[in-house]
């Protein structure tokens, strides 16, 4: 199915190269795109001259972008909308379950704990549908990456994520990696365990992951799906099988009693420290 692709647009570095990256994905599947620039309070100053001077300009930069955008992909359909406001809040406002919103962030060897709740990582936790991080780092989209990473654990988000990965793997002719990490329960932490109980742990995780890779292998049976089973911490297992790839999928595993106002642990420390461009995906109303 088609969708609309939007993508958070200020001139940045990072901003360019979510352009690059969107529009590219969207002439593969025939989508059309929005670039949308948001003018914050901090732009103007007081006085209705000072803002309508600076509103005409960031106009007409998004317009110069709208344009060479357009020239270099003339059979895409590319528009653009120019808003004033928050700009997590005005971009979450454009989205739903079938467009993607797509923000460039700065590579992780930029980041530090100023940067924890960036742009990306609050809209990834609000917006209504998937959201696409880009790192702002050649690495990420060297030639030599392949294949695509899901993170699966079970859950119906994890599920969602799965799908969409593969979707995205049929798409692109890549390989998918569904990568499920466990661990021994906390409470058990500092108790000696014998290996029969390992091994019954493990064939526990085992069949979480098989569940899963089954389901989506009948939805997508001409796909190639490599399964990752690895005991050790979700984000250490993550970054050493997205190292190499094109893209990695997560789900938003955001406490449902507050939605608005975080993301799971795991996918907000992977936004933290984005290599390769991230995909996080959100359960919706008529998941099964």
């Amino acid at each position: 199915m088609s969708e609309e692709t939007v993508v958070g647009w200020d001139g940045s570095s990072p901003a360019h190269r979510a352009l690059e990256w969107a529009l590219r994905r969207a002439e593969a599947r025939s989508d059309s795109v929005l670039i949308a620039s948001v003018v914050t309070e901090q732009d103007v100053t007081v006085g209705r001259t000072a803002r309508e001077t600076v509103m005409e300009a960031a106009e007409g930069a998004l317009e110069q972008a709208r344009r060479a955008a357009q020239s270099q992909h003339p059979r895409l359909t590319i528009g653009s909308r120019l808003l004033f406001g928050d700009p997590v809040e005005e971009l979450r406002s454009l989205s739903d379950e079938n467009t993607l919103v797509v923000v460039g962030t700065h590579s992780s060897h930029e980041s530090d704990v100023s940067t924890a709740w960036s742009i990306g990582a609050r809209l990834a936790a609000t917006s209504y549908g998937p959201v696409a991080l880009v790192p702002d780092s050649p690495a990420s989209s060297d030639a030599g990456r392949s294949g695509i990473v899901a993170g699966v654990d079970g859950s119906a988000v994890s599920l969602i994520a799965a799908q969409y990965a593969a979707a995205e793997a049929v798409r692109q002719g890549e390989m998918l990696t569904a990568v499920h990490a466990w661990q021994v329960p906390p409470m058990w932490a500092g108790s000696l365990i014998d290996d029969d109980t390992l091994h019954a742990l493990e064939e526990v995780h085992r069949g979480i992951l098989d569940t899963v890779v089954g389901r989506i292998q009948r939805q997508f049976p001409t796909l190639t799906i490599a399964k990752s089973l690895v005991r050790q911490p979700a984000m250490a297992a993550l970054n050493a099988a997205a190292a190499h790839s094109r893209l990695l999928v997560l789900g938003n595993h955001g406490l449902k009693v507050a939605p608005r106002l975080m993301l799971g642990p795991v996918s907000h420390s992977m936004a933290r420290r984005v290599e390769v461009t991230m995909v996080i995906v959100r359960e919706t109303e008529h998941a099964s």
